[in-house]
């Protein structure tokens, strides 16, 4: 029987920790505009996670002056990602739509539903675009227009907004399958802002963002709510782990890196997402 030598015995192990240590800093770390490297999860992901969640995209709108297109009155924002099959980019309707609806009221403009369901009125126009959290500062500036294709519908639990990009957006699109299980892990990855707040003199509050930041949480599917009637969905899960603002739209995957759900809400102690096949009936309405 041939014996090892003992200096090679304990070479192979270092070179096997080294590369243990490597192959998880590739899979919880990544070098993100313009804070550099950063923990994207609390542990080091599966590989097919790791690899989905790099392709995560930040979806915004703007509402501005019809008379004076440089006047911003207010931007919305959130999560998506692409459908791998169809190239069109998904997102939840809420953020972009019912946020706008609410901030509107707040500016005491009316507004109606063009036949996208997009919110219309006499003194302002929007725009959505897409843009991607990279490395390099020329790649995460760049906006990616985008136009509304399809839209569950209001007053239910069809969270999905769907549009189509006039220009090639540089990520590789999701596979939108399969069917999660209660127990199962998911990895809920979103983006969001890191902010801070103070108050002026008269008390009144000022919020300041620092920067986009993406992460992704991991949890379990604690339940499924099934055929709900007033929803109008089949699926809703329910998740282990709160999430923050922004994570809406953001893709919920199993540990093969498939989309299973895409996240809706939270609360202070869970989080709630729509099923791929929710998804893909949107998506599958479009003509």
């Amino acid at each position: 029987m041939k014996t090892r030598h003992p200096i090679l015995s304990v070479f192979v192990l270092v070179a096997s920790v080294f590369m243990a240590t490597q192959l998880a800093f590739a899979q919880q770390y990544q070098i993100i505009y313009p804070n550099g490297k950063m923990a994207v999860s609390e542990r080091p992901l599966p590989a097919p996670v790791y690899e989905a969640q790099k392709h995560m995209l930040v979806v915004e709108g703007e509402f501005f002056s019809r008379n004076n297109r440089s006047q911003i009155l207010f931007r919305v924002w959130q999560t998506g990602f692409v459908d791998a099959k169809s190239g069109y980019i998904v997102s939840a309707r809420h953020g972009l739509v019912e946020t706008a609806m609410t901030l509107l009221g707040r500016y005491n403009l009316d507004y109606g539903i063009d036949n996208q369901g997009i919110l219309q009125g006499m003194d302002y126009e929007y725009r959505f675009y897409a843009s991607i959290l990279a490395a390099t500062k020329e790649a995460s500036i760049k906006k990616y227009p985008l136009s509304v294709i399809a839209m569950g519908s209001m007053g239910t639990d069809n969270d999905v907004i769907v549009f189509k990009s006039t220009e090639q957006i540089p990520v590789r699109g999701l596979e939108i399958s399969g069917i999660a299980t209660v127990g199962e892990t998911a990895y809920f990855s979103g983006t969001t802002r890191s902010s801070m707040h103070f108050h002026d003199a008269d008390g009144e509050q000022f919020n300041v963002i620092f920067q986009n930041l993406k992460f992704n949480v991991e949890g379990i599917v604690l339940s499924i709510f099934e055929n709900v009637t007033s929803s109008k969905i089949k699926k809703t899960y329910l998740l282990s782990r709160p999430v923050k603002e922004g994570f809406s739209g953001g893709p919920v995957l199993n540990k093969a890196g498939k989309v299973i759900a895409m996240g809706i809400a939270t609360d202070e102690l869970f989080s709630y997402a729509i099923s791929s096949e929710d998804i893909l009936a949107v998506i599958n309405s479009i003509k």
